[in-house]
Order: C-alpha cells, then sequence, then structure tokens
C-alpha cells in the first residue's frame, strides 16, 4: 500500500500534461487543414444520433456548429503546445456562444460534448498516418474533452445555485405577498415565475420552525419533506414563525402524522381554511395568525389544531374575519334552511346553556322532539349544540346575530 502510494505520488500529471508528446506536426497540421469540414460532418452526426439535437432551432444549431469549430482548432493548439494554451471553455470560444447552453439539460449537453468526442476520434484515426502518435492523439482527446466535461458540469451547477438563489426570493416575496394582502396581479406574477398553479386550492399552516443546530433555514427542509407527501408547498420565515403555503388538505394537515410537521418545533401549529385559489390565500394565512394568539392564551390546546377551532375566541376579540365566518356558517344557513321551530329551539337551548329536559318542559314538547330540532341544527351549520365546544360556538353566534338584529331594529337573532 505504502509503495503504491509513493509511486502516485511520484507521478505529477496537470489538465496540461500529454502523456506522450511526440505528435509529429505533420499530423496536426493535417487535422487542422479538414478543421473546417469536420464541423458540419459533427453537426450530422449529432442529428443521427440525437433525437433532441434535430428538434433544435437552426440558429442554435448553427451557433454549435462555431463552437465545435472554434474548440477543434483550439484542442490543435493545445496539443502543439500545452504550456502556452490551458484547457479552457473560456479559451476554447466566444464565450457570448454560451446561450447555447440555453433550453439544454445538462444530460443534452454531456450527449453532445460525448457524440462529438466519439466522431473526432474516428476522424483523427482516418486522418492519422502515424500510427506511433495515434496513443498519444487519443490520451490528449480524452483529456480534453473530460476537462470540458467537468467545465460544463461546473456551469450547470453554478447556474442551478444561481436559479436556486433566485427561487428562494421570489418564493419569499410571494409568501410576503400573500400575507400582507397583496393585489392578485402581484401573486399571479410571482406564481408564474415559480410556474405555480395559481388556481389550485390551498391551506395556509403557520408555527414556529424547528430550531436546528446549525440554525440554517428551514425552507429547504419543508420543501422536501412536502415532496415527500406527494405535494408544493411554499414557505417563508416571518418573524419567529414560518408561514407555509400548501397544496396539501385540511384533512391531511390536521393528522398528527404529517410529516411536514417535522420541520416544525413543539409549539402551536394553526392550519387555516382552505382557500380556492393562490390569489386569495391571504385569508387563510390571516386566519391562521388570528388563531395562533388565540391558541396561544389558551391551556389544553391540542398541539395541531384548525383555526375554525378558536372561531368564537376570535369573533369575541373582534376579528371581522371570524365573524363573517359565523355569519356564513351559522346565521345565514339558519335564516335559510331552518323553521321557526327549529331556530326558537336552539336560541332557548342555548339561553338555558344546553339542557334537552329542561328545553323540552318550557317548550311543551318532547325531550326527542328538542333533540331531533338540534340534530337538524347540526346538520345545518355542521356545529352540534350538544357538544360543549361547539354549542359556545353557536352561543357566540347567537349573539352576534342579536346585535346585527338590533341594528336593523329587529327582536330575533335568527
Amino acid at each position: 500500500m505504502e509503495n503504491l502510494q509513493k509511486l502516485i505520488e511520484s507521478v505529477s500529471l496537470t489538465k496540461d500534461s500529454v502523456v506522450n508528446p511526440a505528435i509529429p506536426t505533420e499530423l496536426v497540421q493535417n487535422i487542422r487543414d479538414v478543421s473546417g469540414e469536420l464541423a458540419p460532418l459533427v453537426l450530422k452526426e449529432l442529428s443521427e444520433k440525437l433525437p433532441f439535437f434535430a428538434e433544435l432551432d437552426a440558429k442554435k444549431r448553427a451557433n454549435i456548429g462555431l463552437i465545435v469549430q472554434a474548440t477543434i482548432r483550439h484542442f490543435l493548439n493545445w496539443i502543439e503546445q500545452p504550456d502556452r494554451y490551458e484547457i479552457s471553455i473560456h479559451e476554447s470560444f466566444d464565450t457570448s456562444s454560451l446561450n447555447f447552453v440555453e433550453g439544454l439539460s445538462l444530460q443534452q449537453t454531456v450527449a453532445i460534448l460525448n457524440t462529438s468526442q466519439a466522431f473526432f476520434e474516428k476522424a483523427c484515426g482516418a486522418i492519422n498516418k502515424y500510427e506511433e502518435a495515434v496513443p498519444a492523439l487519443m490520451m490528449g482527446v480524452l483529456r480534453y474533452s473530460r476537462e470540458l466535461g467537468f467545465e460544463v458540469a461546473a456551469m450547470f451547477a453554478a447556474a442551478a445555485e444561481r436559479r436556486g438563489a433566485w427561487d428562494v426570493r421570489i418564493e419569499s416575496a410571494l409568501v410576503d405577498a400573500i400575507v400582507r394582502g397583496a393585489k392578485p396581479e402581484e401573486i399571479s406574477s410571482f406564481s408564474s415565475t415559480l410556474v405555480w398553479d395559481a388556481t389550485k386550492p390551498v391551506v395556509s399552516v403557520v408555527g414556529r420552525p424547528l430550531q436546528q443546530e446549525d440554525s440554517s433555514d428551514p425552507v429547504p427542509l419543508i420543501h422536501s419533506l412536502s415532496k415527500l407527501m406527494g405535494r408544493r408547498a411554499l414557505a417563508a420565515v416571518q418573524g419567529q414563525h414560518v408561514v407555509v403555503i400548501t397544496d396539501a388538505s385540511e384533512d391531511e394537515l390536521l393528522q398528527d402524522t404529517c410529516p411536514l410537521y417535522d420541520a416544525f418545533s413543539d409549539d402551536q401549529i394553526i392550519v387555516g381554511t382552505t382557500s380556492k385559489s393562490l390569489e386569495t390565500a391571504t385569508r387563510s394565512t390571516h386566519e391562521a395568525f388570528a388563531a395562533l394568539r388565540m391558541a396561544q392564551q389558551m391551556p389544553l390546546t391540542p398541539h395541531i389544531a384548525s383555526a375554525n377551532m378558536f372561531l368564537p375566541e376570535r369573533a369575541i376579540s373582534g376579528d371581522p374575519l371570524a365573524i363573517e365566518r359565523l355569519f356564513e356558517q351559522t346565521i345565514k344557513p339558519l335564516e335559510k334552511h331552518a323553521t321557526e321551530a327549529i331556530r326558537n329551539t336552539l336560541r332557548l337551548y342555548l339561553s338555558i346553556d344546553g339542557g334537552v329536559e329542561e328545553c323540552a318542559r318550557q317548550l311543551y314538547v318532547h325531550p326527542n322532539t328538542v333533540r331531533y330540532r338540534l340534530k337538524r341544527v347540526a346538520e345545518i351549520t355542521g356545529m352540534d349544540p350538544l357538544d360543549s365546544r361547539e354549542r359556545f360556538a353557536l352561543r357566540i353566534a347567537n349573539v352576534l346575530g342579536m346585535m346585527e338584529d338590533q341594528t336593523e331594529h329587529s327582536a330575533n337573532s335568527w
């Protein structure tokens, strides 16, 4: 093992080294003389071997042809004078020609490089009349193409980093625009940049991010976890909280086992209501923040909770979105679908704080009649008066209805 290490250390090869520099000048000149003919032949080979290449527009194919021709010339200069010329994309051809990379994937670019190299090797073999120079020439071709391949990969990596940094800034700006209630046009513009379908329903999630040892940004972890769920998510840190806007459903997000919460701390997490589109997600986000403020003041609340769970507390605090939602969810449906008897039964039941027997006695009806009417309330509003928590929300809605009716000079809440 030690002998092998010493042997390796004794060899000093740089990217400009050639194993056997003894290549006849006449051979190099022969290749140079036909270099103008080689470029079109390379393009023909690319069109035949690579299906995607034939679909490129003529200007892009011609540009690639110029790059091939310039690269061949630079290779010949380097093979003759390796001390003078470096293997570098920037030395091989005009860097403005690198626009050809735009629209091509790394896989496609490497395929072009490999196919061109293979064809050039065959061409050199056909032109070469000096058999003793074949190993050195082929080694030079391999080394040259290898270094160019590394540079191309580095270019794509740098471009990906720039694109990633740009996407992060756009994503943060988009989430901020949603939180502050920007115009739909602004939200749509940001979302189209990120190739996000702004018409899909989304849900907002708000909580504290997990404090990682390296204090790293939680957003990449949120992206990874969302991808694991088969979903997409936008995320940004807002003060001490992280805001996530995802195309996952409320049911998924209210599960304790939801993978997304691996990026959150053990503090309260609030799931907002579903928005019809990204452009209307401001409401979901505002409701989530309002519910979070309530949840932080209340003991024994679940670790993961819906913003609707805190509707009555939010309404009492004057949250206009909560008041509006109570009207939409309880008062208006009862006005439209409940009979007078059902509304009167509910009002009385709420006033005596949930006593079915007492309510039946005062109404002179059977207790089962009261239960039936309360069941109809649950069917109409989605809130069960027999559940203490939902009964509290109905009481607050009843009070709000009475306040509204007083404004309209009416005695009834529904």
